[in-house]
């Protein structure tokens, strides 16, 4: 405290001078801190957050994705296989650039859950921001197949889908490709086989409702959420008939007067999605997703 003497009066007047400045710089940091913590913590912050994550969306590619994606989706029946099926269209990808690699990982023993994964793989990068295309392979051209039919992308490349799983029927040869004795109808045999078997639709849970939903061709065709769709087909093919895939392509057609086909067909050689086939279709899915994505 000070000394009330009258030679020290000056000096006491500066330190409680200074003492009060102090006191009130105090107070006005208090205020403002406790006005920045309402601010962060209460729900101000968080309409500019959804502004922005609308934007990314309506855009397409957004900043929260500096490339377009490529969904890689492997075949194996529904019952097998992993993203490995599909290292050749990765590293084909990354070696050139230009796009993001996704190899999915769906889940197996299920079709619906299958497709459900894929959907949510594909509305994970769109809600990023990003441009999606997909790329898929015998059940997963299906699957992709499936994507384009609802918008969920922006293109897909099928090669060798099963279009119509319901009707899915085909007399095949007898081949060894895979290790396998596909001398009895492919397609076929899922419908046939006992639930116990992991290629039946009754181990899958295919039910006709599920298939039926899961059939594109089946589904009314839309053209505004129709997304372009590059069907590659063999006529040699021993799995799906090209009769199926020729004319869900010509569906497309005659629904829309052909003045703006979203679904193309273009025919290849060969057997059922072997590796000359599939490397051909995906140097061709990738400068046709390039040419898409500029």
């Amino acid at each position: 405290m000070c000394d009330p003497q009258p030679s020290t009066s000056l000096k006491c007047a500066a330190v409680n001078l200074k003492a009060i400045a102090v006191a009130a710089l105090v107070l006005v940091l208090v205020g403002v801190g406790i006005a920045a913590a309402t601010e962060s913590s209460g729900p101000a912050l968080s309409a500019p957050h959804h502004r922005q994550q609308a934007r990314a969306k309506s855009h397409g590619a957004g900043k929260g994705c500096r490339k377009p994606v490529i969904l890689m989706v492997h075949g194996g029946g529904w019952y097998r296989g992993d993203p490995s099926y599909v290292d050749h269209a990765i590293r084909y990808t990354k070696q050139r650039g230009g796009f993001t690699t996704v190899g999915v990982r769906y889940s197996l023993h299920s079709v619906g859950a299958a497709f459900r994964d894929l959907e949510r793989a594909a509305r994970h990068w769109r809600d990023r921001g990003c441009r999606v295309f997909a790329y898929g392979e015998s059940n997963g051209a299906n699957m992709v197949e499936n994507l384009a039919s609802r918008g969920l992308v922006s293109a897909a490349a099928a090669v060798s889908p099963p279009t119509d799983l319901l009707s899915w029927s085909y007399p095949a040869v007898s081949d060894r490709t895979y290790g396998e004795d596909l001398s009895t109808p492919h397609g076929r045999e899922y419908a046939e086989n006992p639930a116990s078997n992991p290629k039946s639709w009754g181990y899958l849970h295919g039910t006709p409702k599920v298939l039926g939903n899961l059939s594109p061709s089946r589904h009314p065709y839309n053209a505004r959420r129709q997304a372009q769709l590059l069907i590659f087909q063999s006529c040699v093919d021993h799995v799906v008939k090209c009769q199926m895939n020729r004319d869900y392509a010509h569906s497309d057609q005659r629904a829309s007067s052909g003045t703006s086909n979203k679904i193309h067909y273009k025919p290849v050689g060969g057997e059922h999605a072997t590796p000359k086939v599939k490397i051909a279709a995906f140097k061709v899915s990738y400068r046709w997703f390039q040419k898409l994505a500029r």
